[in-house]
Formats: structure tokens, sequence, C-alpha cells
């Protein structure tokens, strides 16, 4: 799970967050987001206690979900849970997942899509999937390299960092000559011989 946080109107992109959710098996995701936000508040509210000084010790004016009623209900919940008060909306989306009002109160507002308001939430929202995705994509790409790089006879944990680090990522690992393989620092022929084995004797 993701979140973007904006102060002031601007993207304030030092408090950004990544949860790696733990408690939800399966696709569930009201019970993701109610996971994110319980953990946010448990910091905010540890810090508070604490008076130790980061983005979570501050309590944000405003939350916007990334879904409709039952994502604001989540939310209300968890506030409600640790005895928080903070407004909370909902970005309802289009068929074609764009924008296309707000749940607040209980209450739809559709949003005019030539207004400064909707082009700031669209913008909110674009910026969340994005962040969103690029996070999904790291998870897939570290998932892949440690499934693999672990699997071959010679490549512990500093020879696999210095692959990735000479060669970028798996596929371009994949690719490689044994001579090209040769040129990554501290790797020795035999080793470079089981690398470029493993992936061309696949399938």
């Amino acid at each position: 799970g993701s979140m973007v946080v904006y102060k002031n109107g601007f993207k304030s992109s030092k408090d950004y967050r990544k949860f790696k959710i733990k408690t939800v098996v399966g696709q569930d995701d009201y019970s993701s987001h109610k996971e994110m936000l319980t953990r946010r508040f448990n910091r905010f509210l540890d810090e508070k206690i604490n008076s130790i000084g980061s983005s979570f010790s501050e309590m944000p004016d405003l939350i916007l979900m990334d879904g409709g009623k039952g994502h604001v209900n989540v939310a209300k919940e968890v506030l409600l849970e640790k005895n928080l008060n903070v407004p909370v909306i909902g970005l309802v989306k289009n068929d074609k997942h764009r924008t296309k009002g707000i749940i607040f109160e209980d209450n739809y507002i559709e949003l005019d899509i030539n207004t400064n308001i909707y082009r700031f939430l669209f913008d909110i929202q674009e910026e969340v999937h994005r962040f969103a995705i690029n996070y999904h994509r790291s998870l897939q790409n570290k998932k892949l390299q440690n499934s693999i790089l672990d699997e071959i006879k010679g490549v512990g944990e500093i020879k696999k960092i210095k692959l990735l680090s000479h060669f970028g990522n798996v596929s371009a690992i994949k690719k490689a000559s044994i001579d090209e393989l040769m040129t990554v620092d501290k790797m020795d022929k035999r080793t470079a011989k089981n690398i470029f084995e493993f992936f061309n004797n696949e399938g």
C-alpha cells in the first residue's frame, strides 16, 4: 500500500510512505487500507507520547481515500478506534478509473472537470497511483531477483549485489555472456560459467 502527502497544495515526496501489508491474506482492499491507517496513526500516537519529531507525528488536516463510501467508512472506523478527529473524503472514479466526484459526510458531490479543485484532486489520485505502481514493481523485481539469483551455485550475497549493481537487473544478467559476467567485480570463472549455464539451460 502507498500514502502520498501534500502540504499547502504541493507534493511533499519526502513524507510519502510505502506499507508492506502484514495481516491481510489475499486481495482485500478494505482490510489492507485499515491496516495501513492503523499503523500510520499508531505511529502518530507513539511519537506524540514520546515527543519524536517526524512526519508521522503530524496530524493531517484531511484524509483523501482512493475509493468511495466503503473506503471512507474504513478510515472513519480507524479514527474512531484511535479517538482521533480528521475529516475524510473519498475519491470516486468512473468506469475509466478517472475521478468523477467525491464522498464527504455520506454525500456524493459531482465534480466539474473544468474546475481547479477537480484538477487538484485528479493530480493527487494520479500521483498515488504512480507511487503505488512503482512500489509494486520494486517488490516484484526484488522477489524475482531473490528467488532466481539465490538458486545459482557460487552466487552469495556479495556477488548478487555486485551483479545487480553492474547489470542493473536480472534480465540483463540473463543476456550476459561469460566474458561479460567476468567483468563484474569479484567474479570468478567458475561462478560466471554457473550463471551463464543456469539461465541458458532454462526451459
